[in-house]
C-alpha cells in the first residue's frame, strides 16, 4: 500500500475537489495519526469538507473503524441527509 502512494501528490489536486467530502479520523490510528494533524488540514484545504475524529476504542486504531460503528454511522447519516438537503436540483437533459 505505501509503495501505490510512493510519488502520488494529491495535497495539489486537493483545489479540484468541490462536493462534499467527509473525512473521519480515528485516535490511535498509527496509520493515518491524528496528531499529524493530517486530516484536519486537508478538510482547511477543501471548499466542502468535515471533520469527524472518533475518540473511542482508540486502542484498536486503524481497525477501530468497526468497533466505533455505533458512534460514526449515526454522524454519518445525519451528514448525508445534510448533504442531501442542500444539493441543487440536477436539470433534467431534454
Amino acid at each position: 500500500m505505501m509503495e501505490l502512494n510512493d510519488g502520488f501528490d494529491a495535497w495539489s489536486q486537493l483545489d479540484r475537489i468541490s462536493c462534499p467530502v467527509l473525512i473521519i479520523n480515528m485516535a490511535g490510528d498509527n496509520m493515518v495519526p491524528v496528531e499529524l494533524h493530517d486530516a484536519e488540514k486537508t478538510v482547511a484545504r477543501l471548499k466542502n469538507a468535515t471533520y469527524l475524529e472518533i475518540k473511542e476504542e482508540a486502542e484498536y486504531g486503524h481497525g477501530a473503524l468497526g468497533r466505533t460503528m455505533n458512534i460514526w454511522a449515526p454522524k454519518l447519516r445525519d451528514w448525508l441527509h445534510h448533504v442531501e438537503s442542500h444539493q441543487k436540483p440536477q436539470e433534467t437533459p431534454h
